[in-house]
């Protein structure tokens, strides 16, 4: 069976609002999941074992409930992470899991981007394809309608964008990209700060499909 592991969790994302989801999206296409909520005990020894991992929290660690600028995952392990994928190893970054880590670190370049910022709150927004982009993370997808924090990133690159957050004033940011790293493939997600967008059955076909595409299920 196809395998992957999920690290949650941080100090303004937490798990409950994305474990039943990604629990029910696994079940749906008969992937197992590990789902851990605490970064210590990230098997750094087996990720080979691993399909895919979905990378769904911040990089920075919580002490006494407060959140501290420890990493997580520091440069060595930011790198073995990227060996890992070029390897052959699927990664999916979702939301959360672009804030806070280092802006000239391995991570940032594995995942071609970086949080700036958002708007206070969260807003209504449009999650619109990209009709060139033709790519199986957004097959059978359709443009969709979403309350959350609208991501701006700071791209390194040209991966291919899937699909943008548009704002009601027309302000667009990067929703979904995509692109391989050695042997491996990446995707990354921005939407993902609500519990009602991790449940919103277009974002489980989104997950569904990156994780066939990343897992190397699908080209």
């Amino acid at each position: 069976m196809v395998k992957w592991l999920a690290l949650l969790e941080d100090r303004y994302h937490p798990a409950e609002r994305s474990r039943h989801s990604l629990e029910a999206i696994s079940r749906s296409i008969e992937y197992d999941l590990e789902i851990l909520t605490r970064a210590e005990e990230f098997p750094w020894d087996r990720l080979k074992s691993y399909d895919g991992i979905v990378i769904g929290r911040d990089a920075l660690l919580v002490e006494n409930g407060v959140r501290t600028d420890k990493l997580w995952c520091p440069e060595e392990r930011q790198q073995e992470l990227a060996d890992y994928v070029a390897a052959g190893g699927g990664l999916i970054a979702i939301h959360s899991g672009l804030a806070q880590y280092p802006k000239e670190g391995t991570y940032r370049k594995l995942v071609k981007g970086t949080f700036t910022h958002h708007p206070p709150g969260t807003r209504k927004l449009l999650v619109k394809s990209s009709p060139s982009a033709n790519h199986p993370v957004t097959a059978g997808v359709s443009d969709w309608e979403i309350n959350d924090e609208q991501y701006f990133i700071d791209m390194d690159g040209d991966p291919l964008i899937l699909a943008e957050l548009i704002s009601e004033e027309g302000e667009a940011a990067p929703a979904a990209w995509a692109h391989r790293h050695g042997q491996g493939k990446v995707c990354v997600l921005t939407p993902g700060h609500t519990a009602e967008t991790w449940a919103h059955p277009t974002m489980g076909r989104l997950i569904a499909n990156a994780m066939k595409w990343a897992g190397q299920q699908e080209t």
